[in-house]
């Protein structure tokens, strides 16, 4: 079974989605905090294929501090270039963060 995570970055607060084999099992809230973010993620998705989250102003700081915390897997990417991520895979995250209340992001 693969799961995946999606995140919403903002100054405050991410949005987190967590998928398996397609179908979301969890969403939810917390802290921008790389530390915060991490421990949530092993504890709710040890397993975790892969973390996603688009590119922006925050997004070296934060890919240099979750590898930091021994999260090697994590990817940011630009939704108009998801070369690396397979187009359901993109649909998906772009319906998580829309779900979560992320604003501007394309109908893929």
């Amino acid at each position: 079974m693969e799961e995946y995570i999606s995140l919403d970055v903002s100054m405050k607060e991410t949005a987190v989605a967590i998928r398996r084999s397609g179908v979301r099992v969890w969403r939810g809230k917390c802290a921008s905090d790389p530390r915060v973010i991490a421990e949530m993620i092993r504890k709710r998705v040890p397993m975790v294929k892969r973390v996603v989250f688009e590119t922006g102003p925050l997004s070296v700081w934060f890919h240099h501090a979750l590898r930091a915390e021994g999260l090697s897997y994590c990817t940011s990417f630009h939704l108009r270039s998801p070369r690396l991520l397979s187009p359901a895979f993109v649909r998906a995250l772009c319906a998580n963060a829309a779900s979560l209340g992320a604003t501007g992001l394309p109908e893929l």
